[in-house]
């Protein structure tokens, strides 16, 4: 593509050089130059096509050119003088035609602050271009405030509430102005706890981070002057439905606790000032707009600066308002129900009950979603079931109760009620979300790629929610769905490249000038995606990993890679600077707020405190996990080019001489200190890393180093000792093996433990899978560093290979560390004794594989659902309470089945074909099948070793 825009470009210059005066030849050469994205070309032409027939849209095109050459090329701030120049002599001699040409001059405007010669311009018969008044106005307002003209800003924003009183922008903006842009603060002192809330912005949109100037008495006025206007918005009648004054109130009383709390100089959000006026203002909403659903996150942020006893106060009130509606129609009487549920988890209330009560709460939510469900036996099967919100609430409930008593039956059910919510309506994209995750944690990846499949990910929804399975993907066995998946990744960013120019000159042509520079500053983006090149980096190392049984064609794929050079260009310091993140992480649960942050994964020990169901990430926290992706996406493009020297490590003995190869141990050290690096380790700490974990004095958990990465960073550590090891003593090489095998020992014994989880308690005896990423880090460590080492050690056992063929006893690695009269033993018995070794790890990894697979589906289920039947069991009516446990949710959404004929025929019969069985017997294939994909991994590397051994 980009060779035919070249040659096109080509012979436009050239016929545009033949034929100056061609404007037709002008517009085909201006199409070229944005395929290639050449500004100032443009902007050059766009001059000569204006100066030609002296059009004002060839004009724009050339400022458009100037804009694009300051914000995403390498032009000077400077050159939008000479865009204002241009476009202050054409309003001089034949004035502005279309609104957008004035928009363009008001940016330009803007990005010099320039702000009174805009207010100006829009004074002037310029203004008129404007077809909607208020339009005008909020630009003259947005003005007003950057010149710090508060009070006509005021004024400007309060007259276009007089006519757009829905406008909650413009209310916010009117507040700024009323309080003189100033801005009320309330930090978190918690800043660098690992899930703490950011209230450092909590006062939303109160200024531009400035502290208020005003004396108290000032503010209060001010606000009080707010106050009596959103009244008379309030009372004022029209047919449309608005929420804006009201909320509006919410908002004034929310800035006068923070005004008293700045007096009160006091930094906390749950300061001395009272927060009773806030839970009453948002009491009062809730009566007028409870109704509907969007109630809960249009009071959202409004919720962190509520005392304890007010939260538990204002929940109070919900619940009293609910009754006083009789009137209403059940519907609304049920979203007002929501609407309280969702306001409870916000305000954290629902994670503080005892187990028992969250038992109890979770059935009663349950109970609350089948007694409704009949109001949605009408609605199409597009249309969302009425209460969907109500089995995420449950599903959260039972994932909080395994958190903390660690019951796996918890895990399942939380499952079982998702399952059962898509049972009643395939499309809920929430319930998709949960279980995809929940599936990833039980390593049942293929479920949870069917389900990902089901949401049809296409286009610009690929770089924000691809990051749900992706990562899971490239830890499984299921290959062919990992390169389907980054195959459509980078389809998609290369399709766009195409697009984004076609889309270009498709704004060019209609005038929509804003258009122009939003296509061109959103491809930027996407080139310098994370998604895009984790996509590339992941490809790469797949492909390596599907030819990992021959080093001839494991070589043919990295020359493909020019050696691994081609991927350490992209992971280059200045581009891994440049990315740009625009994954949507708000769409995960909350108990996995990142691809690499899982609290089910491990124990919730290792967290500051427990997280909140809807905690807010702070910026220091964004920060951390962005420089994990860049450590990350870094460490995976190292890898070909660390393979590819490690192959080479022993490529200077060839008939069993040893010469130092000095630049492949040079660049090795080089790389590899780069590789450790990612992961917080120096080169000189790495050797004492793994004899650390090798002797068992420091677990995986406590290093908190992938157990793959680690594994990596040993064989290639162990490639570099062959590379740069003096002649003819080879005796660190014999220690660096022994101590390479010694940590695959501890890794291994580390990672089997933790890959089965004993469910051991008062509801059963019995192993499962664990949650967590145990058993896929055994995937990945057999099919990446233990492919590696595959390869490597076929590779120097033939450059090693004896010239003589005389045999010679092969001695032990024990036996060559220990006998005092073999100091020297040959590098060859040291690879050898080490295939050995490494044989017989690998043999009792696929006897433990093995007794795993013994199990057969049916007795694995039944372990699965043993938890749950005390759940299910019939409570005797004279027992108050129940013993905590599994099933009772489940229980209580089960109970719908009994009466299906009142649903409708959809419902009903999606309820009658219901089984949890069936849930888990998926559960118990896709688990086993990656169990069975292992083991034949661990013996298809376990028959490459037999070939080797002597």
């Amino acid at each position: 593509m980009s060779c035919a825009v070249d040659q096109a470009t080509i012979c436009y210059e050239h016929a545009c050089g033949k034929n100056p005066n061609n404007l037709e030849l002008m517009l085909g050469l201006f199409n070229c130059y944005i395929r290639q994205y050449a500004y100032l070309k443009q902007q050059q032409t766009a001059m000569k096509m204006y100066k030609l027939v002296g059009e004002e849209r060839f004009l724009l095109w050339a400022i458009c050119s100037i804009q694009l050459q300051v914000c995403c090329g390498n032009g000077e701030k400077t050159l939008l003088q000479l865009a204002e120049a241009l476009m202050k002599k054409r309003i001089d001699s034949h004035g502005l035609q279309e609104l957008e040409a004035l928009l363009v001059y008001i940016s330009i405007l803007q990005q010099q602050e320039k702000y009174e010669v805009a207010l100006d311009a829009l004074s002037t018969k310029l203004g008129k271009l404007f077809s909607i008044t208020n339009d005008r106005l909020r630009l003259q307002g947005k003005l007003l405030l950057s010149l710090h003209q508060y009070k006509r800003a005021a004024e400007v924003f309060q007259e276009v509430l007089q006519t757009s009183s829905d406008d909650w922008a413009v209310f916010l903006q009117f507040l700024d102005a009323s309080l003189e842009g100033g801005c009320l603060e309330v930090s978190s002192s918690t800043e660098n706890d690992y899930h703490a809330q950011d209230t450092s912005d909590v006062g939303g949109h109160l200024g531009g981070g400035m502290k208020i100037h005003l004396s108290t008495e000032q503010a209060n006025e001010r606000l009080h002057k707010a106050d009596l206007f959103v009244h008379e918005l309030q009372q004022m009648k029209g047919q449309e439905l608005r929420r804006v004054p009201f909320l509006a109130s919410v908002e004034i009383a929310k800035r006068q606790l923070l005004l008293r709390c700045s007096k009160d100089k006091c930094h906390e959000p749950n300061c001395a000032a009272n927060s009773r006026e806030v839970a009453v203002s948002i009491a009062e909403y809730f009566r007028r707009f409870g109704h509907m659903l969007s109630c809960a996150s249009d009071v959202e942020d409004f919720l962190d600066l509520l005392k304890q006893q007010d939260r538990i106060w204002l929940v109070e009130q919900l619940h009293n308002a609910c009754g006083e509606y009789e009137d209403e129609n059940t519907l609304k009487k049920f979203r007002r129900k929501i609407v309280v549920h969702e306001l409870e988890v916000l305000l954290g209330l629902k994670a503080a009950l005892p187990d028992k009560g969250i038992i109890a709460e979770a059935v009663g939510i349950a109970k609350l979603y089948i007694g409704n469900l009949e109001l949605s036996k009408d609605l199409d099967p597009q249309e969302s079931v009425h209460g969907e919100e109500l089995l995420t609430f449950a599903t959260s409930l039972l994932i909080e109760l395994f958190l903390r008593t660690k019951q796996f039956g918890y895990l399942i059910e939380a499952i079982l009620v998702l399952e059962f919510g898509l049972s009643v309506r395939r499309h809920t994209f929430q319930y998709k979300i949960m279980l995809i995750n929940l599936y990833c944690t039980l390593s049942a990846v293929s479920i949870a790629f069917d389900l990902y499949k089901t949401l049809d990910i296409k286009n610009i929804l690929i770089e924000t929610l691809s990051h749900h399975i992706i990562p899971s993907l490239v830890k499984s066995t299921c290959w062919m769905e990992l390169d389907s998946v980054l195959k459509e990744a980078t389809k998609f960013y290369e399709d766009y490249q195409r697009e984004a120019a076609d889309l270009t000159i498709l704004a060019y042509r209609h005038c929509n000038y804003s258009k122009v520079l939003e296509f061109v500053q959103f491809k930027e983006r996407l080139q310098h995606s994370h998604n895009l090149l984790l996509a590339r980096a992941e490809d790469s190392i797949l492909k390596l990993k599907q030819k990992s049984e021959s080093p001839e064609d494991l070589e043919a794929v990295l020359a493909h890679m020019s050696y691994g050079n081609q991927s350490l260009e992209w992971s280059q310091d200045e581009k891994l600077i440049a990315l740009s993140f625009n994954e949507d992480l708000k769409t995960r649960p909350w108990w996995s707020p990142a691809p690499d942050e899982c609290l089910l994964a491990g124990e919730t020990s290792t967290f500051n405190r427990h997280p909140s169901w809807h905690c807010r990430v702070t910026t220091v926290h964004q920060i951390q996990r962005e420089e994990r992706c860049r450590s990350y996406i870094q460490r995976r493009c190292l890898l070909p080019r660390l393979i590819y020297l490690s192959m080479r490590a022993a490529s200077g003995c060839k008939g069993g001489s040893n010469v130092i190869i000095e630049p492949v141990a040079l660049e090795m050290e080089l790389r590899l200190q780069h590789f450790v690096a990612t992961f917080g380790c120096s080169w000189d700490q790495l050797e004492d890393l793994i004899s650390s974990v090798a002797s068992t004095n420091i677990s995986l958990k406590d290093v908190k180093v992938h157990a793959a990465d680690l594994m990596a960073s040993a064989v290639f550590w162990m490639a570099y000792q062959i590379a740069s090891a003096p002649n003819p003593s080879h005796s660190q090489i014999s220690r660096s093996f022994k101590l390479v095998n010694a940590l695959l020992k501890t890794i291994l014994s580390e990672l089997t433990r933790a890959t089965v989880f004993d469910c051991s308690d008062i509801l059963c005896s019995t192993k499962v899978i664990a949650p967590g990423s145990a058993l896929l880090s055994l995937v990945c460590l057999t099919t990446e560093p233990l492919a590696w080492l595959g390869i490597c050690l076929q590779v120097w056992l033939k450059c090693l290979q004896p010239v003589s063929k005389k045999k010679k006893k092969v001695m032990t690695m024990a036996e060559q560390l220990e006998d005092p009269t073999h100091e020297n033993p040959s590098l060859y018995d040291v690879v050898q004794n080490f295939v050995n070794l490494l044989s017989e790890q690998l043999e009792k990894l696929v006897s433990w594989l093995a007794a795993l697979l013994e199990n057969s589906e049916e007795s694995s289920i039944d372990r699965y659902l043993t938890p749950l039947n005390m759940g299910r069991e019939p409570q005797n009516d004279t027992v108050k309470d129940p013993i905590p446990s599994p099933g009772f949710v489940i229980c209580a959404l089960e109970s719908a089945m009994a009466k299906t004929d009142d649903l409708g025929p959809r419902i009903g019969q999606a309820l009658q074909t219901w089984q949890a069985k069936s849930v888990l017997k998926r559960l118990v294939s896709s688990q086993h099948t990656i169990l069975l994909a292992l083991k034949e991994s661990s013996l298809s590397r376990l028959k490459s070793l037999r070939t080797l051994r002597t």
